[in-house]
């Protein structure tokens, strides 16, 4: 399995020691081009994230400025509606629009 190799002297060695460096140069040469293109990849890819960060950050601003303050508006008034129409307090209760100040206790076993 692990023959050793046969040296016919001093030249065989430079030779050999020759492959080698040219070898290990090659890979050296090819570790850095992946090493670039995965740099420009990742580059790339974190500017284009970038970009779609501030977008969302723009529909969030968006959403804060202009449809909250309309949802909490139409909750209050869900909830104005509901203390006069107790038919509606199922419905708001179950959809969180209004919470139960007195649970029911819990059923005795």
């Amino acid at each position: 399995m692990n023959e050793p190799i046969p040296t016919n002297g001093p030249e065989d060695l430079r030779e050999t020691c020759a492959a080698l460096r040219h070898q290990l140069n090659s890979v050296l040469i090819l570790l850095f081009l992946v090493s670039a293109t995965l740099l420009i990849s990742f580059s790339r890819q974190s500017s284009e994230i970038g970009k779609q960060r501030d977008m969302l950050q723009q529909v969030v601003a968006g959403y804060q400025q202009q449809t909250e303050p309309a949802v909490n508006n139409f909750s209050a008034k869900l909830r104005e509606y509901g203390k006069t129409h107790q038919d509606l307090m199922p419905i708001l209760v179950k959809y969180g629009v209004v919470q139960l100040t007195n649970p029911a206790a819990p059923a005795a076993r």
